[in-house]
């Protein structure tokens, strides 16, 4: 019953549970009681899924990633997260997000703001298509002196894009680093992510994602994906 509900309806949480353990600490640790808060991001799930079924309708199954991406104009913007909206946005989506989350990360405000204080830098990426505004889909955390990427977490909703190319792309333009690692602790929820970063031509030493940054150098990267970008401070 909760694969078929994974399945048919993965908006809904349907946590697997180790009733010999504490239950609700298994179910803090996975996300699925969460502060009782409202971002625009909550207000507006409902219109994207109104928004999502008119997406399937305009885009042939046939089509390549490239070719759907181009139809549906995906238009990904990165800046800064500064705004306390956005910074509200930032911490809810790294706590919830299990299924795209690199290394299992957890935030509160407190961590946020020391993160901050120490340089750290948490880049958002805004999705958005001619069908709407997906919002903010993701949240990279980077260490920018020596580079390091420290947190990746991405929601579901924009996967299937190749967004987290382009993200990859971005971060590259950026930074340029030599190379890109990547701590991977993996989680009940996320173990998917080692096929997804073997198509992007990561290798998994271990608990390591690396690639040679210069593989995303190229505009082929994007997908057909607009990038903008805000600079960096």
């Amino acid at each position: 019953e909760r694969e078929e509900m994974n399945i048919f309806s993965s908006e809904i949480e349907a946590p697997v549970l180790d009733f010999s353990s504490d239950i609700v600490q298994q179910l803090l640790f996975n996300s699925c009681v969460r502060l009782i808060s409202s971002t625009a991001e909550d207000e507006n799930r409902n219109k994207f899924y109104l928004e999502n079924s008119k997406r399937h309708l305009l885009v042939d199954e046939h089509l390549t990633k490239s070719e759907i991406n181009n139809k549906l104009q995906l238009c990904l913007h990165s800046f800064v997260v500064s705004d306390p909206s956005d910074i509200t946005r930032a911490i809810q989506l790294i706590n919830k997000t299990n299924q795209f989350n690199v290394s299992t990360s957890r935030i509160t405000k407190e961590q946020f703001d020391n993160f901050s204080s120490q340089g750290h830098v948490f880049l958002a990426y805004r999705l958005s298509d001619s069908v709407g505004d997906y919002g903010i889909i993701a949240i990279v955390q980077i260490q920018p002196c020596p580079f390091s990427i420290i947190s990746f977490v991405m929601s579901c909703r924009a996967m299937g894009r190749k967004v987290e190319s382009a993200i990859f792309f971005d971060l590259q333009s950026r930074f340029h680093p030599d190379c890109f690692k990547l701590t991977y602790r993996e989680s009940p929820k996320n173990k998917i992510l080692p096929d997804i970063f073997s198509e992007l031509q990561f290798n998994l030493d271990g608990n390591m994602f690396t690639a040679d940054a210069d593989l995303f150098a190229r505009n082929e990267c994007l997908f057909s994906i607009n990038l903008s970008q805000d600079s960096v401070p």
